[in-house]
C-alpha cells in the first residue's frame, strides 16, 4: 500500500508539473504574439538593424530629437520595408530617386511608392537629404509627405543649414540683465557637454571666478542628451548656478556648428548690447588679466580676433574626422578663420553672423564655417594675437601668465595651474640669470707655441 500510495502521489505531482509547464508556455506564446509586429522574424531583424543604424547616424547632424521620438511603427504606418540600393555620391533625395530605376522597381514589388512620405517631419529635420546605401521606406496614408529617411555609409550632399537648425533653447539663463548686457565688458560663453559636470565645476572653481565681476558674465552652452537623467541633472544644475543654456540640438561632435549658432542666437536675443563675446571650451584655461587688457585696447568694430589660421587646406582623407568632400568645399584653401578653442567677437557682428549662417550650406567645422566662410561673406576683419595658443603646451607658470588661452587642460591640472598663477610666488618679470657655460680645461691651453727649428748649413754660409 505504501508503495502504491507513493506511486500515486508521484503521478499526481508529475501531472501537475506538466500542466504548470504547459500553462507557462501558453502564456509565453500569447505574450509573444501580442508584442510581435505583423512582419516575418527575418524582416523584423532587418528593419530593427537598419533603423537602429539610421538612428545612430542621426546623431551626426540631428537637431535634438531623442531616438524614442523616431518611431517608425507609429500610427498611420501600414508597413516598414527595407530596400537595398547602390551608393550614390551626388544629388539630393529627389535626384537619387530619379536616378535609380531599380529602387522604384523593387519598391513596386513591395507595393511601396518611394515618392510618398517616408516618415514624420521631425525625422526629415533630423536627417536632411543624403546619399544612400540603404533606404528605409515606410508606406503611410495620413502623414505629411517628406524626404525619405536615409542611412548613409557615404558623404551627405550639401544641405541648407536652416533645414537642420531648430531655434530656441530648452534651458536659458538670466546672466544678462534687462538692458541686454549694455553694462558688460565681456560675455564668456563656454561650450560644454551634458555629462561634463566635473569640467564645469573646475571652470567655476578656477578662471570662471571672473564672472563675479559686474562687467563680465559667464555661461555654459550644451545640447540635448539622449540620456534622460543627464537632462534632468542639467535642469537642477541650472537651478543652482543659473549659468546653463541648452539648445535644441543633439550634443555631438558633428553638431558643433549648430551649437555655435545656438550660442549666437541666444546672445543676439538676450545679450545683444555686450561689447565683446568670448567663445571658448570647457577644457581651456583662460587667463583673464591679459584678455581684459586686450579687449580694452581693441577699438575697431566688426572684428574677430584670436589665433588666426591662414592658407589651411581642407582635409581630403576620408578616415579623418575633419574630412571635407571636394563637392562641399572645392577650393584648395580655406578662407582665413580663427581657430575654435577660443576666439573673441565684437558685439556688433553677433546677430549678423547668426542670420547669415542660416542661409548657407551646412558645414560641420564650426570655426571654418562661422569665422571663415560666413565672416568672409559679411566682410568681417580678423586679427591674430600670439597669446591665443589654442593647443596643448607645457604648463609652466610664467608661460601661462603671458598667454590668454591654452587648450586641452585636464580638470586636475586646471586647479593646480590656477593656484600657481594666482599665488604670484614666481616673479616672471625678473630677468633670468645668464647661464655660464663651463668648458673642460685642456693641457694644451697652457703650452706656449714653440717656433720650428731652422737648420743652417755653415758650409754654405757667406
Amino acid at each position: 500500500m505504501a508503495v502504491r500510495w507513493k506511486t500515486g502521489v508521484g503521478k499526481v505531482l508529475q501531472t501537475g508539473l506538466a500542466a504548470g509547464v504547459a500553462f507557462t508556455l501558453l502564456l509565453l506564446v500569447v505574450t509573444i504574439n501580442i508584442k510581435t509586429p505583423s512582419i516575418t522574424p527575418r524582416a523584423s531583424q532587418n528593419v530593427d538593424h537598419v533603423a537602429s543604424r539610421a538612428l545612430q547616424e542621426a546623431a551626426s547632424i540631428d537637431p535634438g530629437i531623442p531616438p524614442s521620438d523616431l518611431d517608425l511603427n507609429s500610427k498611420g504606418d501600414e508597413s516598414v520595408k527595407v530596400v537595398e540600393v547602390p551608393p550614390i555620391a551626388q544629388g539630393g533625395t529627389d535626384e537619387i530617386l530619379a536616378k535609380i530605376p531599380d529602387l522604384k522597381e523593387e519598391a513596386k514589388k513591395m507595393s511601396v511608392d518611394p515618392t510618398k512620405k517616408i516618415a514624420t517631419e521631425k525625422i526629415k529635420v533630423t536627417y536632411g537629404a543624403a546619399a544612400v546605401s540603404k533606404v528605409i521606406v515606410t508606406k503611410s496614408v495620413d502623414k505629411k509627405s517628406v524626404t525619405p529617411v536615409v542611412s548613409s555609409e557615404f558623404e551627405n550632399p550639401p544641405v541648407l543649414t536652416s533645414t537642420l537648425y531648430v531655434k530656441g533653447h530648452t534651458i536659458s539663463s538670466e546672466i544678462c540683465s534687462e538692458n541686454k548686457g549694455s553694462d558688460l565688458r565681456l560675455l564668456v560663453l563656454v561650450t560644454s557637454a551634458p555629462g561634463h559636470r566635473l569640467e564645469r565645476s573646475a571652470v567655476r572653481g578656477t578662471w570662471g571666478h571672473i564672472a563675479l565681476r559686474k562687467d563680465v558674465a559667464l555661461a555654459f552652452f550644451v545640447g540635448q542628451s539622449r540620456n534622460y537623467t543627464e537632462n534632468v541633472l542639467l535642469k537642477e544644475e541650472s537651478r543652482i548656478y543659473d549659468d546653463i543654456i541648452q539648445g535644441n540640438f543633439m550634443d555631438t561632435y558633428n553638431n558643433l556648428t549648430l551649437k555655435t549658432m545656438s550660442m549666437l542666437e541666444w546672445a543676439s536675443e538676450h545679450c545683444s548690447r555686450t561689447k565683446f563675446l568670448l567663445k571658448t571650451d570647457d577644457d581651456m584655461y583662460i587667463n583673464f588679466p591679459p584678455l581684459l587688457k586686450l579687449v580694452s585696447a581693441v577699438k575697431r568694430p566688426r572684428l574677430i580676433f584670436g589665433k588666426l589660421a591662414q592658407k589651411w587646406k581642407p582635409i581630403r582623407n576620408m578616415s579623418s574626422k575633419y574630412y571635407i568632400p571636394p563637392r562641399l568645399y572645392p577650393d584648395a584653401y580655406y578662407p582665413d578663420f580663427n581657430t575654435g578653442p577660443a576666439y573673441v567677437l565684437t558685439g556688433d557682428i553677433v546677430k549678423e553672423l547668426y542670420r547669415e549662417s542660416l542661409n548657407n550650406t551646412f558645414y560641420k567645422l564650426e570655426d571654418v564655417y562661422i569665422t571663415g566662410i560666413i565672416a568672409k561673406k559679411l566682410r568681417i576683419d580678423h586679427m591674430h594675437f600670439d597669446q591665443f595658443i589654442n593647443r596643448r603646451v607645457a604648463l609652466e607658470t610664467c608661460k601661462v601668465k603671458k598667454a590668454i588661452s591654452i587648450h586641452m587642460v585636464k580638470t586636475y591640472e586646471m586647479y593646480d595651474l590656477w593656484k600657481r598663477v594666482s599665488d604670484g610666488l614666481e616673479d616672471c618679470d625678473k630677468p633670468k640669470p645668464r647661464k655660464i657655460v663651463k668648458t673642460p680645461v685642456q693641457v694644451k691651453d697652457f703650452l706656449r707655441p714653440v717656433k720650428p727649428l731652422v737648420h743652417v748649413n755653415k758650409m754654405t754660409k757667406t
